[in-house]
């Protein structure tokens, strides 16, 4: 079995520098312990008990070894801070605010650590997971990282940056020809013999920069093994790859990043097949544009018991990743129509909600429309969130928050939001910003949750159109695991709401049609003065299809979902609460 091991040591850092926070670290810890195979984790004091407990809660093996200091000599961190002070860091490689001597340091301990971890295992095979990481990108298709077998060591080289290389300044194109290809955050493993060959090793590639005048980074030395050494295998791959491929070897599943294997998903729940389960096909019940799909509705009810229903239409069908335009333009485009629905779910009346100025005028990206609309009801008004992309030139999208008014069939007071995410300035710095869901609203504020695990709630300001962060800190970790899915209602046991874990297509057989994204979804649960939600085991509603919920509602004990499936089909399921409490507390 692997040990992974891993470290955590707080350093000083600039006062305009961006620091980390703990919690920030708790979610990467939590990617590494789910992963259910034993860990060495060297930690710091400050860190030591949420670990211990994140370990306690996840039910994995952890030997934590506590640490203040690093293990560079006296003469190399003499070295490095002179170096530092004279910069002689390449550019390319470092971050100023962060690289300080004292942090290159503990970079630079990792190898010792490592050799100290086998002496507390007797496992054949040691993996470095460093909970440091800065960047953890998004997999890509055919791209799961593969280990190698009979390799004493391993780098992981992140070769995307080959395709940046023509971008950059003469200087910077020189550096990473000196230097690339560049080690993925820090990333390598090795097998227990062969770590105290591996810190040799390492200390003489860190003297060798040192010779050279130059103060190297953890990534510039494994980057340097890996180019010389011929025993340290490298292969490509990303740190959500790393993740990936340990999932595979292990009997248990990530819980907060995007794997869902065709084994776990044969073990879902289905809520369909509850005692208490009944489903509705909306888009059997009222008719639609030709050649347009019905999908992702949302649902909500009102202090006078009137039930509406948002549906999405769209002029396209998915295959896979292809997405085939119907209507012959080149242009994806959305629209939503508003139905009143009876509690037996008969439709009353209907109408296509007209958009607003705001979203028409001057598209910069050719995705039209809104997606995906939320619905839910302040007490006064309708209240509606949903996704746009056509005010960006590469199509990153953003939300808009407006009321509905049943009377003119038009959104009002309707406005993009900003990020929470600051400053937003570059690519690395960006996040598609299209899972807020309401929660709750007082005195012209509303609050939105825009991340569950840990939970970050906004609160937006009608009168002064101000967004400010009302609890948890906003951070672009936060979007890679659990997202969205449905806006949060008021219930007997708390306030309840629905998120989504995705999956690609490498973890699935061939389908034959159909999209190559897979949803499953957990409810999840925000008792009163409570930081921490709770949530359920992860479900799907009715199948192994492309399964998007987009609504929540509770209407007469039941509590009703509103679903789409693969971007063409619209439904409701409803289930007694009480089920949905047995799978909160299970």
């Amino acid at each position: 079995m692997t040990t992974l091991v891993t470290a955590w040591i707080p350093t000083q850092r600039a006062p305009h520098a961006t620091v980390r926070m703990i919690d920030e670290y708790v979610i990467l810890a939590r990617q590494v312990f789910s992963l259910g195979l034993p860990v060495i984790a060297f930690v710091h004091d400050s860190i030591h008990s949420k670990l211990e407990n994140l370990a306690r809660e996840l039910g994995t093996d952890v030997t934590f070894i506590p640490t203040q200091t690093h293990s560079t000599s006296i003469e190399r961190a003499t070295a490095l801070a002179d170096l530092i002070t004279r910069g002689q860091i390449p550019s390319v490689l470092t971050n100023p605010h962060r690289d300080t001597a004292d942090y290159l340091c503990i970079q630079l301990s990792k190898a010792d650590w490592i050799l100290e971890a086998t002496s507390h295992t007797t496992d054949e095979e040691l993996w470095w997971i460093d909970l440091c990481l800065a960047h953890v990108a998004p997999i890509d298709r055919n791209q799961i990282l593969e280990i190698p077998e009979g390799a004493s060591a391993l780098v992981a080289l992140d070769e995307r940056l080959a395709t940046h290389i023509k971008s950059l300044s003469p200087g910077e194109q020189r550096n990473y020809e000196l230097n690339w290809p560049t080690a993925a955050g820090g990333m390598f493993g090795v097998r227990s013999h062969f770590a105290r060959e591996f810190s040799v090793l390492w200390w003489a590639a860190v003297d060798d920069y040192l010779r050279q005048n130059i103060a190297p980074t953890d990534e510039l030395v494994l980057s340097d093994m890996a180019k010389h050494s011929p025993v340290i295998t490298h292969v490509n791959g990303i740190h959500q790859n790393l993740f990936q491929s340990f999932a595979r070897e292990s009997d248990s599943q990530l819980q907060v990043t995007a794997k869902v294997d065709v084994e776990r998903l044969a073990s879902l729940m289905r809520l369909g097949e509850l005692p208490t389960a009944h489903v509705t096909d909306l888009s059997d019940i009222t008719p639609w544009d030709a050649g347009w799909s019905c999908f992702n509705p949302s649902i909500a009810t009102d202090d006078r018991g009137t039930i509406l229903c948002l549906v999405r239409s769209s002029n396209y069908t998915i295959d896979g990743y292809t997405y085939t335009i119907v209507d012959g333009s080149e242009v994806i485009k959305s629209q939503t129509k508003c139905l009143t629905l009876d509690s037996d779910f008969t439709v009353l009346d209907s109408f296509w909600i007209a958009e607003p100025e705001i979203i028409t005028s001057e598209p910069l990206f050719p995705v039209h429309g809104i997606e995906d609309m939320r619905l839910s009801f302040d007490g006064n008004d309708w209240i509606v969130t949903g996704t746009i992309r056509q005010h960006d030139h590469e199509g990153y999208c953003r939300q808009i928050i407006g009321k509905l008014n049943l009377e003119t069939h038009r959104l009002t007071d309707v406005h993009i939001m900003p990020t929470p995410i600051t400053p937003w300035k570059t690519k690395a710095a960006r996040v598609h910003e299209k899972n807020w869901l309401t929660i709750g609203a007082r005195e012209n504020r509303q609050e939105l949750v825009w991340s569950t695990d840990p939970l970050v709630v906004l609160e937006w300001d009608w009168l002064t159109r101000n967004l400010s962060a009302k609890s948890g800190k906003p951070h672009v970790m936060n979007v890679l695991g659990l997202r969205g899915s449905t806006p949060f209602i008021e219930t007997p046991i708390g306030q309840l709401g629905m998120v989504h874990e995705v999956s690609r297509t490498h973890t699935w057989p061939s389908q034959p049609s159909g999209a190559a994204r897979r949803y499953v979804h957990r409810f999840v649960l925000i008792e009163q003065n409570s930081e921490t939600p709770k949530f359920s085991e992860a479900f799907s509603f009715v199948g192994e299809q492309l399964e998007y919920a987009a609504g929540l509602a509770l209407i007469n004990e039941r509590i009703v979902i509103a679903f789409g499936q693969n971007d063409e089909t619209a439904h409701l399921l409803d289930i007694h609460l009480s089920e949905v409490e047995k799978l909160l507390h299970n």
